[in-house]
């Protein structure tokens, strides 16, 4: 009797618990892991961080799959190699799948410019990323 009842309140445990406790990806960190990779000069760490048919969808154009994104990054090192850096987070937003801000930072006429960065998240993934659209102030 014992043991019967030792076992049916294990699976009562593991029964109520199977569905609580899933942690939920930050996509913050994701971010803050291709931020890493970029200003480590590291395309293939960045890649790794999309979806293989992830899109970044901008002012400039789309970059579609691995190769369209390595396009985006290699542009993205060669900004911050420019002294370009990577700007201030504000209207942090995150849901279970999605990433949204503004993302603020002095140009080099004196104004501040803010980007709205949207992100779709897909198994911790990078699926698609829009940039856009750019104010100054």
């Amino acid at each position: 009797m014992k043991t019967r009842l030792t076992l049916l309140l294990i699976l009562m445990l593991v029964a109520i618990t199977s569905g609580c406790g899933t942690p939920k990806t930050d996509h913050t960190a994701v971010r803050d892991a291709y931020e890493e990779a970029i200003e480590a000069g590291d395309v293939d760490a960045a890649l790794a961080l999309f979806t293989d048919d992830a899109v970044i969808l901008t002012s400039k154009g789309d970059f579609r799959g691995k190769e369209g994104i390595r396009e985006y990054v290699e542009m993205e090192l060669d900004f911050l190699l420019k002294g370009v850096p990577f700007g201030e987070r504000l209207n942090v937003e995150e849901t279970e799948d999605t990433l949204d801000y503004d993302e603020s930072f002095p140009a080099a006429d004196g104004t501040t410019v803010q980007i709205h960065h949207a992100y779709v998240f897909e198994k911790d993934k990078i699926k698609e990323w829009t940039i856009g659209p750019e104010r100054r102030s």
